[in-house]
């Protein structure tokens, strides 16, 4: 299961490069549907099944050295009820022999167990500190962003489209028909101010067409008057 959940966060942190904070409950089955596809595969079950030695059976996969790290805990466990035993029996002869010791001004045991309160406190203070310290320390995670961060969606600025507020009005009364026949009406002096402007860009572009032709036929006629009088005079 663990490399599962890397491979379904690696498919994450991808997405979130691409789309900073757009994980959708839709898009949730098609990240499961990746590292599934990866990481539980029949090839996989065949082979841890094998090399662990259920199916073909094979007990001489693992030695007796293997369960050493048990066998070394049950050890620990055993050796460390016989102290805590050694203890108690070391603290009932204390107290047997503070009962019998004769009643001086302040009894031995009662030192003792000051110190043991002092070196208590010390110990309480050292691990308070060291607990500060852990809690201080950076996380991998921490580590991770720090090296690559992820796009955050805060730096983006998204544009609001507000679209514009109208007035709920009745349409029979008489200011909103004034206002819509004014703008109508603006909207009529408008189009008869293009159409009049179009007419006169295509008169003035027909005259110039018309003077360019009166243009060229002089041209022509001048040109051709000299040689008709020629020709006149040859015949």
């Amino acid at each position: 299961m663990k490399s599962f959940k890397n491979a379904y966060n690696e498919t994450c942190s991808v997405w979130m490069r691409k789309y900073p904070n757009m994980i959708t409950l839709k898009d949730i089955a098609g990240f499961e549907n990746i590292p599934f596809s990866r990481i539980c595969r029949t090839e996989l079950a065949q082979s841890g099944v094998k090399c662990s030695g259920v199916c073909p059976l094979n007990p001489s996969v693992f030695a007796d050295l293997d369960y050493t790290p048990s066998f070394s805990k049950a050890d620990q466990s055993q050796n460390g009820s016989i102290s805590i035993m050694a203890i108690e029996d070391n603290g009932a002869a204390t107290s047997t022999s503070v009962l019998s010791l004769p009643g001086p001004s302040k009894p031995v045991a009662d030192e003792h167990i000051e110190e043991v309160r002092a070196d208590l406190k010390h110990n309480s203070s050292k691990i308070t500190t060291l607990i500060e310290d852990s809690a201080k320390t950076a996380t991998p995670q921490d580590i991770l962003e720090e090296i690559l961060p992820l796009p955050s969606s805060s730096n983006t600025n998204f544009i609001s489209r507000q679209s514009r507020g109208q007035k709920r009005e009745i349409l029979t009364s008489t200011p909103y028909k004034v206002e819509l026949k004014q703008k109508k009406e603006e909207k009529e002096e408008r189009e008869r101010i293009y159409e009049a402007k179009r007419k006169l860009q295509m008169e003035n572009l027909l005259n110039r067409k018309r003077k360019r032709k009166k243009k060229v036929q002089v041209k022509r006629s001048k040109l051709i008057a000299p040689r008709i009088e020629k020709d006149v005079k040859r015949t």
